[in-house]
């Protein structure tokens, strides 16, 4: 997983220690279906380019789409849309990529994610 190198970019503890173990990125987002609110579960993977804005919020290049459920966990959806951008689509099963993606600190292009599941209900 490509974190920036050596650049101003700053890794979470959380990310580092995944990544010393060998485990699996887990991160999450909201999304919408016909104007609801939806949860996105998004696996990261270890090829993607991830760029962290604060500890427990970043955005990357790319994310495999695991699950997309109500925000009570109710409801599983097959499909939604970006909450920022209505023509980007998220669907169970597919890697979402990011247009335009690049490095620098901050906010920026990227598919944004965060690593703590009740702060993506509360975004």
């Amino acid at each position: 997983m490509d974190l920036g190198g050596n650049g101003p970019y700053r890794i979470g503890r959380k990310i580092r220690t995944l990544l010393e173990e060998g485990k699996r990125m887990i991160a999450w987002k909201q999304g919408e279906v016909d104007c609801f609110g939806v949860l996105i579960k998004l696996d990261i993977p270890e090829d993607a380019h991830v760029v962290m804005i604060g500890d427990s919020n970043g955005r990357t290049d790319k994310a495999w789409c695991d699950e997309i459920t109500s925000l009570d966990g109710t409801e599983h959806f097959e499909r939604c849309e970006s909450i920022r951008d209505p023509d980007f689509i998220y669907e169970v099963g597919e890697m979402a990529y990011s247009n335009g993606f690049r490095f620098g600190p901050g906010n920026g292009p990227g598919i944004h994610f965060f690593m703590d599941k009740e702060k993506a209900m509360r975004y």
